[in-house]
């Protein structure tokens, strides 16, 4: 295992950015990717090894300038050499090209297929031969733990050792796992140990000082999971850094307070009294309720209610939380109910999430409405989001198949160039025409016959729905038409490998929510390529373009033949927001909107306002976190 460099007096032996870069500041956005190319030709196979340092030579020039020019390019011609040494690989030169880019500092675009595995593993290794500790940041625990075991080979051939940690490993196996040269690991769970290290051993405001406080104590290094923030390559990167940006992630702890349960009951109980329109008023858009000023004066005309609370405010404050979780948080959608729990589902993943709950006592709200047992009352203990924990990081790099629509805020928020590489075969997929249906029964029967004609020609079908409900009602009505199908979504995910493995097989079809678009390949037979290969229908009305092109590009893979096209119910929540459903009736009466290219203006105005609003979200969210820290930092009486 290559050693951490010796601490620095100014470093300490918890390094981080303590300062994030300043926005916009592309500190290598211009050198130009010709020099891309030259590194791509300078390890491609038919180049003959260079080799003229050994590894040991290697490592040390590394350490001393781990981002000089000639040491990088050592470092790649040996991890190549070593990848056609243990895994039998010979990287494409666009691999070498994304793994230069991430070693750069940047964030890189691969379609789907092109092989971002391997190239965050070619990076990974070159930074880790320079004894930095690597953090590989993988979409979920599943890629975390297979990723690992499948580069193990390439990196042990370096000298180097790679370790995971997933939801369920235990302090020790977390500890072990960081103190490899690669760390393989969801964010979620790597934010949560940099959390915990922070409560163990509190982060001083300068790198100094951290150093100055460790002398002659028992020292930080010894007590935390982390060695700290040196580099990290996060894979799916818009999913991590913008699509799960807005969920604060919050350290908490069990607190006893004995009055709370009864309060939440009755503010409950008052907003199941109230009248819609009349009382109160719903922001769909931003799921937030807002009494008005006769719904306060119906709560105000309870006097003995009115004493269980402290203050107006606080009970106005409840009350409009309930009713946000009784009217804008939908079962099967937002959560499940599993067992006596509520578990969420992770909007950008359509993962369950056991073990997170919503802020604020919705999460209780939302287990009173659905008669589960109380969640213990929380105290926050530390709390950080994503957009102020990736830039603390001294190298931050990653991959993602869909990112230039975001480069702008990237930049801004993360200092992070996009590089685009292009495929390396044409793209041979087909886009059908977009339609839009008036409801979402018309649009499950115009569904269940298109899947029914596309597996008689032995296609194989992918039809991504917007929730869990949604799903599991297409799949009720296949059923019913005697079309055997696989189910993949948040209440069935734990096969989700093998059965997004099987999607490609001929005539095979799969019903399942967005938690397919990521991490695994759909493989197609030979024979269904002849057929015309897989087609894809999406009926989400995803609230990016970015993901669109996430759910198209399961078909189409590496110069495959695909096709795919958009369904959409105009009662979907996203359309909704943005258009009034009144106008649209007589329309489809006429046949004027329900398909083709004036189906795709309004449903790409609607997307757009949405992407709009996201970002304004995380700007907000962003700015609050800024004035927070700052707050900590001056302290009181400053």
């Amino acid at each position: 295992m290559s050693a951490t460099p010796v601490s620095s007096l100014l470093m300490g032996d918890y390094p981080e950015r303590l300062q994030p870069p300043a926005g916009g500041l592309l500190r290598l956005a211009r050198r130009g990717r010709r020099w891309l190319s030259q590194v791509a030709k300078f390890v491609h196979p038919t180049t003959p090894y260079p080799g003229p340092l050994s590894l040991e030579q290697l490592r040390a020039r590394l350490s001393s300038d781990p981002q000089g020019t000639s040491a990088c390019e050592a470092a790649l011609s040996h991890v190549v050499e070593a990848c056609r040494n243990s895994l039998g690989l010979v990287p494409y030169p666009s691999q070498m090209q994304a793994a230069r880019a991430l070693l750069r500092g940047e964030l890189v675009e691969m379609a789907t297929g092109e092989g971002k595995t391997l190239a965050v593993g070619l990076a990974a290794a070159c930074g880790a031969l320079a004894g930095r500790p690597v953090h590989v940041v993988t979409a979920n625990d599943y890629l975390a733990a297979r990723d690992c075991a499948w580069l193990s080979p390439l990196y042990e051939s370096l000298g180097l050792t790679c370790g995971y940690v997933v939801a369920g490993t235990d302090r020790d196996g977390r500890r072990d796992a960081y103190s490899r040269s690669i760390t393989y690991c969801p964010a979620r769970e790597l934010v949560f140990d940099y959390l915990r290290d922070q409560v163990i051993a509190p982060r001083a405001q300068t790198p100094l000082l951290a150093r100055i406080a460790q002398l002659g104590s028992e020292g930080r290094a010894r007590r935390t999971l982390l060695r700290g923030l040196w580099m990290a390559i996060v894979d799916e990167a818009d999913s991590v850094l913008l699509d799960e940006a807005l969920m604060p992630l919050v350290l908490s702890r069990p607190e006893a307070v004995p009055e709370s349960h009864e309060v939440l009951a009755i503010a409950c109980t008052q907003a199941r009294a109230l009248v819609s329109g009349l009382h109160y008023a719903l922001d769909t858009a931003h799921r937030r309720a807002a009494l008005t000023d006769a719904g306060l004066l119906h709560l105000r005309s309870d006097a003995s209610a009115c004493a269980r609370f402290r203050t107006p405010r606080h009970q106005a404050e409840y009350v409009e939380t309930a009713l946000a979780a009784l009217h804008l948080y939908r079962r099967d959608r937002d959560y499940l109910v599993r067992g006596d729990a509520v578990q969420i589902i992770d909007e950008a993943t359509g993962r369950a999430a056991p073990g997170r709950v919503w802020s604020r006592e919705l999460h209780a709200f939302v287990c009173l409405k659905e008669g589960c047992a109380h969640p213990p009352s929380l105290r926050t203990v530390a709390q950080i989001t994503f957009q102020r924990f990736f830039p603390r990081y001294l190298h931050l790099c990653g991959t993602s198949g869909t990112l230039r629509e975001e480069r702008r805020e990237l930049a801004a928020v993360y200092g992070l160039q996009v590089t685009h590489l292009q495929r390396r075969r044409p793209l041979r997929l087909q886009r059908w025409p977009t339609r839009l249906f008036p409801d979402g029964a018309a649009q499950i029967e115009a569904v269940v016959q298109r899947v029914s004609a596309l597996r008689e020609s032995g296609r194989p079908v992918l039809v991504a729905m917007d929730s869990v409900a949604d799903a599991d009602a297409l799949s009720a009505r296949l059923l019913r038409q005697g079309i055997v199908h696989q189910l993949l979504h948040a209440r069935q995910d734990q096969s989700e490998s093998e059965q997004v493995a099987r999607a490609g097989a001929a005539g095979m079809v799969t019903v399942t929510t967005n938690i397919a678009g990521r991490g695994t390949d759909i493989l197609i037979d030979p024979d269904v390529a002849l057929r015309g290969g897989l087609h894809v229908i999406a009926c989400q009305h995803n609230r990016a373009r970015r993901i669109d092109r996430q759910l198209a590009g399961r078909a189409g893979r590496q110069g495959d033949p695909g096709s795919c096209e958009r369904w959409v119910s105009i009662t979907q929540a996203l359309f909704a927001q943005s258009w009034p459903l009144r106008l649209f009736q007589p329309a489809f009466a006429w046949s004027l909107v329900s398909h083709g290219r004036v189906a795709d203006l309004l449903l790409a105005i609607a997307q757009r306002r949405a992407e709009y609003r996201a970002r304004a979200a995380r700007q907000a969210l962003l700015e609050r976190e800024r004035e927070r820290a700052r707050a900590l930092e001056i302290g009181p009486g400053t």
